[in-house]
């Protein structure tokens, strides 16, 4: 039987992406702000009901989750630069809102409630301090910047509703091409397309665990999808940790390739807000679920941005 999905924050990076990677026989309740819709709606996406709201409209979420099978939630201010530049805002939305959509989920499924998979991120276990490597998804939440502690927060606050808990690491790529995400990746991007230098700070040994927006999308939809789960987290990255060097050459030599760039990469000295530990995540759990992941290398996933931003 088919099943009815609702998306919140569907306009955006990583939700705009899901939709795409679900099959046509799916129903999707769309919710979220309404800026993208019609970027959405040019994607030629059939059997999709749009709700313009905010994830705090508690009205608004109680009509969207009317007869929905899984919720995927995905609205948020993502990361700790633009929680901390509007803190106010990513409360409301990272915090207020999942309150709001727990007691909405409790309010309108009084007999069973759908399977809810909750968007969150591997910061929950910490940003600075050392932890053991690689960051498992039975390790302790211990997270020490406000982005880290506001999703902490959101996974408590859902566990009344027995949420399923996804733990991305870094997104990066071109996905939909709506809601297109300002990151490291999408920056050098850029900068090579203007043929102005990549700026590294440190020896760029500094390693990040990237995966591709769809490469997430398409393992959060089968995480949707499944008949039955055996865990109540799963950590979604490559579960490597690519050095920030290596993402810079492959950046510059992509370019090079694509815009004929005369970017090169300077070295900076670093300073101590800039480097901290090499995280990566274990990815066993998602490979249970989704045995193609992933599909995309950071090379192709580079190559493929590169390649749309030109077009």
């Amino acid at each position: 039987m088919s099943k009815t999905i609702l998306i919140t924050g569907a306009g955006g990076y990583l939700g705009s992406t899901i939709i795409t990677q679900l099959p046509q026989d799916v129903t999707i309740h769309a919710f979220g702000h309404g800026t993208n819709f019609d970027a959405l709606k040019a994607l030629g996406r059939a059997n999709i009901q749009y709700f313009d709201a905010d994830i705090t409209d508690a009205s608004a979420l109680q009509k969207a989750l009317q007869n929905v099978d899984v919720v995927i939630h995905a609205a948020s201010v993502v990361g700790n630069g633009a929680c901390t530049k509007k803190p106010w805002e990513a409360l409301k939305a990272n915090v207020r809102g999942v309150y709001l959509l727990e007691h909405a989920l409790n309010t309108v499924h009084t007999d069973a409630l759908p399977r809810v998979i909750n968007v969150s991120t591997q910061s929950v276990y910490g940003t600075f301090a050392e932890r053991p490597m690689p960051l498992r998804e039975d390790m302790s939440l211990e997270p020490d910047d406000v982005y880290g502690a506001q999703k902490a927060e959101a996974e408590w606050a859902l566990s009344s509703v027995k949420a399923i808990n996804v733990g991305l690491t870094n997104l990066y790529g071109f996905g939909s091409g709506i809601g297109f995400e300002r990151n490291i990746v999408s920056r050098f991007a850029k900068m090579a397309q203007e043929n102005s230098d990549l700026s590294l700070f440190g020896d760029g040994s500094q390693g990040i665990d990237f995966v591709h927006v769809t490469d997430a999308a398409h393992a959060i939809a089968d995480l949707a999808l499944a008949d039955t789960l055996d865990h109540t987290a799963y950590n979604i990255g490559e579960g490597v940790a690519t050095p920030m060097k290596t993402v810079a050459e492959t950046v510059v030599a992509g370019a090079q390739d694509i815009f004929s760039s005369t970017a090169g990469i300077e070295y900076k000295e670093a300073p101590a807000d800039k480097i901290w530990p090499s995280r990566w995540v274990a990815n066993e759990r998602i490979k249970e679920v989704a045995a193609w992941f992933p599909e995309f290398s950071f090379e192709q996933g580079v190559k493929d941005l590169l390649t749309n931003m030109n077009s």
